[in-house]
């Protein structure tokens, strides 16, 4: 694809997928303790799982060896063309319009004798050029099909197609491309390039025999009648990176006359900057929209790690014998807030190394957590230790009780009784 910096290629998969419904009633079973208590506890029994297939295009290759029937609904795990992005080699720009003709003719003399006819991006910077990418389609006229009448007269109804369309053409030595000659690949029309699945007789003969196996040799169904996709057919499709105009901010460097490179900028702590982005830019605005981006990625991470610290108090606190879920609403949001401040600390000092300002952060959470557990959350019902921890990831887990027998219940009694 000419004039492109970036061309990503993505693969879909035509794969079995298998849905299951379970349903499931409650009941109550009396589990014991290693000192002899008991205690009742509700769980999910006499389930009943009915599983569906559905079978269409995925993105991704699906396990069909864990299905309730593999046989009827195998996956071929086959993978021609994996999904991969291809940047431009030493792509060369052109700096504004260098036609403009200048007053008098010793200013177009100079001009011409200081122009820069050539300008060379680094591939580590094209790699990182920020820009939005838009289907490829080829067609025998290598341009958008002529619009109906509706979309002419309704223009506004109607999104912009920003297809980008090739000719045919181009596809003329397809047919000898190594992917055409290995795996079957043949333009489909639409931007696919389409590889059927070729099954052997051996693997036949493995299918058939996994049928019988499994008792659905004669299991038909009303959509095995209906036409589509074979499973392990492989489609791919283009997407393009192409604008018209980029801003560049990096380091100049001059190679020969009238002609130049830019390169990634190393900073006195060994930060290559090399930035690329589609339209145009000033330098202070294109730091500002990977501050931006850097912003709203460190914020999902932050909320992630808050979400993972509620769980995290719940064990800690099922270490030291004490019962977070008991405790008042703003003992509970200072814990988690605390377990938060800890995590990202020690986050902070593996990936950035250590800091006065961290370790001060990370003392203080300790010290405001250490307060909730020892004052004001209420004691557990079971024995403090790695047992009580590993019992309640237990019970979040569903295991059964002889995987996760606790040390005792007396409190949970004691309580009980009062």
């Amino acid at each position: 694809v000419p004039n492109a910096l970036l061309l990503n290629r993505h693969t879909e998969y035509c794969q079995w997928q298998e849905f299951q419904t379970e349903t499931c009633q409650t009941c109550t079973r009396v589990i014991r303790a290693k000192d002899g208590t008991v205690k009742e506890e509700q769980y999910a029994c006499n389930c009943f799982i009915s599983y569906s297939y559905t079978k269409s295009w995925r993105s991704h290759r699906i396990n069909s060896a864990l299905f309730n029937q593999p046989g009827a609904h195998n996956n071929p795990l086959r993978d021609p063309l994996p999904p991969a992005t291809f940047v431009a080699q030493s792509a060369t720009l052109r700096v504004g319009n260098q036609k403009e003709k200048s007053a008098n003719w010793w200013s177009r003399i100079t001009t011409q004798r200081n122009a820069i006819n050539e300008i060379t991006m680094d591939d580590n910077m094209i790699q990182n050029t920020k820009s939005s990418f838009r289907r490829v389609k080829w067609n025998p006229l290598g341009s958008p099909p002529k619009k109906g009448w509706i979309k002419k007269m309704l223009p506004s109804w109607f999104p912009k197609d920003k297809t980008r369309f090739e000719s045919t053409d181009s596809l003329k030595n397809t047919p000898n491309s190594p992917a055409a000659l290995e795996h079957g690949f043949v333009y489909a029309g639409k931007g696919y390039f389409y590889s059927p699945y070729q099954e052997t007789r051996s693997e036949a003969l493995f299918k058939y025999f996994m049928e019988y196996m499994e008792g659905s040799l004669m299991d038909w169904q009303l959509g095995d009648l209906v036409k589509s996709c074979t499973a392990g057919d492989v489609r791919v499709y283009y997407q393009v990176a192409d604008p018209s105009v980029v801003s560049v901010l990096g380091e100049v460097q001059y190679r020969k006359p009238h002609s130049l490179e830019l390169m990634p900028r190393t900073t006195e702590t060994g930060l290559a900057v090399g930035l690329v982005h589609a339209g145009i830019w000033s330098a202070e605005q294109m730091i500002s929209r990977e501050d931006s981006d850097a912003w709203w990625t460190a914020v999902v991470f932050r909320i992630l790690t808050f979400i993972w610290s509620i769980p995290m108090c719940r064990l800690l606190g099922a270490f030291f014998g004490k019962r977070v879920v008991d405790a008042n609403t703003e003992t509970k949001i200072f814990q988690v807030i605390s377990m938060w401040c800890i995590l990202l600390g020690f986050i902070w000092r593996i990936v950035w190394g250590s800091s006065k300002h961290n370790t001060t952060l990370i003392a203080c959470a300790f010290a405001i957590l250490a307060i909730c557990f020892k004052w004001y959350t209420p004691a557990g019902k079971s024995p403090p230790g790695v047992l009580a921890v590993w019992c309640m990831v237990g019970r979040w887990a569903g295991v059964p009780p002889s995987w996760r027998t606790e040390a005792s219940y007396a409190k949970e009694e004691r309580k009980k009784h009062e």
